[in-house]
């Protein structure tokens, strides 16, 4: 069997950290991520893949997704489920961390749960844009590595799923984008607050043209107006992701 061949990006892109940039520029960088400004984005990495796409972060993430699919199922071991869903189609996706990207030295109990919950709450993001109706009887498989991680991946990890579904083509509502918005101690939200100041975040995956949220996830003890302030700054950086992400899809067919 031979190995998916990964394609160098037909144009290459600046540093993020160019020596001598002064330090307020490169934690601007960092800010303006998760307002859908810095970083590098780029669709059709993978040469055997029919869609693909890698996100790097100026925080230094970096994720890679594939999209396989759709692909008859099998009949057999999957009658009953099918049946239950009617005529739509099944996405299964499935997210893991390379042991270089800072799941060496946790337990494997640990590691597991992560990729079982990551994978989990990647299918409820995507699964509402997701056309599932145009493939009766079929499957598309996600998978997504993380590469490189500092504990606030999620988000990127929705962004490369998302762009690998309509680099292949694959029938959606609308692409899926996603934001944290992080709390600081004093109440203060940020989008993309550094997790060591972070006394909670919630997790915004939306679909930005529309503007419906697919996704929520929450942690830390939030009030009510506090949650509500998240998710309204949550969507608006995932418009701005979303714009992000179209260009750099238009890019690709250009």
């Amino acid at each position: 069997t031979k190995m998916a061949s990964a394609r160098r990006p037909r144009e290459s892109a600046p540093p993020i950290h160019a020596p001598g940039r002064k330090e307020e520029g490169r934690r601007r960088a960092e800010d303006e991520v998760g307002s859908g400004e810095g970083g590098w984005m780029q669709v059709g990495v993978v040469g055997r893949a029919p869609g693909s796409a890698y996100v790097e972060t100026p925080s230094g993430i970096q994720v890679m997704a594939t999209c396989y699919g759709p692909r008859p199922v099998d009949a057999v071991r999957t009658n009953e489920r099918m049946r239950n869903q009617g005529n739509r189609g099944k996405m299964k996706c499935h997210v893991e961390k390379t042991e270089f990207a800072g799941m060496a030295k946790v337990d494997e109990s640990i590691a597991q749960e992560w990729k079982r919950q990551a994978s989990g709450h990647l299918r409820k993001a995507l699964e509402g844009a997701v056309q599932l109706d145009a493939f009766p009887k079929a499957q598309v498989d996600v998978h997504v590595i993380v590469l490189q991680a500092n504990g606030d991946e999620m988000p990127h990890v929705v962004v490369a799923a998302a762009l690998a579904l309509a680099d292949a083509g694959i029938a959606m509502v609308d692409l899926v984008a996603a934001c944290h918005v992080g709390r600081t101690a004093a109440g203060t939200l940020h989008p993309n607050q550094d997790a060591r100041d972070e006394q909670g975040h919630v997790v915004v995956c939306c679909m930005p043209t529309q503007g419906n949220v697919t996704h929520l996830v929450q942690q830390g003890s939030w009030s009510a107006t506090q949650v509500l302030e998240g998710i309204d700054m949550g969507v608006q950086g995932c418009r701005n992701v979303g714009r992000r992400m179209r260009e750099c899809l238009l890019a690709s067919r250009s």
